[in-house]
């Protein structure tokens, strides 16, 4: 029945399934467009979880950037030696168009191959919105999947809160992943790549020493909390219903990345979905 009903859904369009795509605000750059512009084009953009920002040239979607490629950048080049990159220093390069008749299936393909779970989405050769990971969890909700949900989540890393930001973003980036845990007094919170990106480039706090601060300095992120016994699509509509980025319990987290590739994207092909993406 699972299987069957994953079937059907991957044989659905996008233009068919996700109308509202169309209908909500598409943040677009020039390639020329500076690096610090950008990464405050993103931080308020955590509030409605978009993934990523679209880099447009001569009205043709040539890439797109996430937190975490600016982050590279920053690490990379130095701070504040960094400020002088652009969107096309730091950009994916878009290599095929994602169109609002492709079929689920062929944008779960394209999130698979590229391991980047965002894409623009073209209607009548024009911008006409975005699709990401998140907006595919409705389906694992109606999909009714009854294997506990900890079966699809993935480990979380731990760093000692008096890390620097340097060394949180290094092993950020050995581990392909966007949320780092800080254990202290039995609590868990959440660091992720946005408040990074907002702390080092808010015009208050941009200052040429910020990737030696220690970590703690950081806001948290809220999370949803998943018993041992929720099934994976109770757990989604947690994460729906609570409008959160990400649910952990105990030293496991699942992002909407897990819920979506390793249920739906698993019935793209037989391949292994157990691997972590930017953007989710």
């Amino acid at each position: 029945m699972e299987h069957l009903a994953a079937g059907k859904i991957l044989d659905l369009t996008i233009q068919d399934e996700f109308p509202h795509i169309f209908n909500r605000g598409t943040v677009y750059v020039a390639p020329d467009t500076p690096i610090r512009n950008i990464a405050l084009f993103l931080i308020p953009l955590r509030e409605i979880y978009t993934s990523g920002i679209v880099v447009m040239e001569n009205n043709i979607p040539i890439g797109r950037i996430s937190p975490t490629h600016i982050l590279k950048k920053v690490v990379e080049n130095g701070y504040p030696q960094c400020l002088a990159a652009t969107a096309k220093d730091v950009m994916v390069s878009i290599v095929k168009e994602v169109r609002a008749t492709f079929t689920l299936r062929a944008v779960l393909e394209i999130f698979r191959d590229t391991k980047f779970g965002f894409s623009p989405v073209m209607k009548n050769e024009l911008l006409a919105g975005t699709i990401s990971t998140r907006d595919f969890l409705p389906f694992i909700v109606k999909m009714e999947v009854e294997q506990p949900a900890n079966a699809i989540a993935s480990d979380l890393i731990y760093i000692n809160p008096r890390i620097s930001i340097e060394n949180t973003l290094r092993i950020m980036f050995e581990e392909d992943i966007r949320k780092i845990a800080i254990k202290e007094k039995n609590q868990v919170t959440i660091v992720d790549d946005r408040s990074l990106l907002g702390y080092l480039f808010s015009w208050e706090t941009g200052k040429p020493n910020a990737l030696d601060v220690d970590i703690d300095v950081l806001p948290k992120s809220n999370v949803a909390n998943f018993p041992h016994t929720i099934s994976i699509s109770k757990a989604a509509e947690e994460l729906l219903v609570k409008n959160l980025p990400c649910s952990i319990s105990e030293d496991k987290i699942i992002t909407p990345w897990d819920f979506v590739m390793k249920v739906l994207g698993a019935h793209v092909a037989k391949t292994d979905m157990n691997e972590t993406v930017l953007l989710d």
